[in-house]
């Protein structure tokens, strides 16, 4: 995920996020939206080891938490498979990457990396 992205997501959910990201978030941009929405669900109980993409889908390692956190985290797993990691719009799951049609035939995923 770009920086500037990931700054947003520290700053607004600091207790989740600031300073306790090793390697920050290990995903595209396409999941922002996701991982805000979560962000807002989850309890301050909570204390988020590692967000990455791991075999196309969403991967949100927590400690904590209450079973609603649990159910959040799983909710929003599976939704990923369903959102292009690229652009955030419609996708499906295409050789370890979930992609819309429109990056799927643009093919340049670097493009779309900043």
């Amino acid at each position: 995920m770009n920086v500037l992205l990931e700054r947003m997501l520290e700053e607004k959910f600091q207790n989740l996020y600031l300073g306790k990201l090793k390697w920050g978030f290990e995903c595209d941009n396409g999941w922002f939206q996701l991982l805000y929405a979560l962000s807002k669900k989850l309890s301050h109980s909570v204390e988020v080891l590692q967000v990455k993409e791991k075999f196309g889908t969403l991967r949100f390692y927590i400690s904590g938490g209450t079973e609603d956190d649990q159910a959040a985290v799983s909710k929003a797993e599976n939704m990923s498979l369903h959102i292009c990691e690229l652009c955030g719009m419609d996708g499906e799951i295409n050789n370890y990457k979930v992609l819309c049609e429109h990056c799927r035939l643009e093919g340049d995923l670097e493009a779309w990396i900043v």
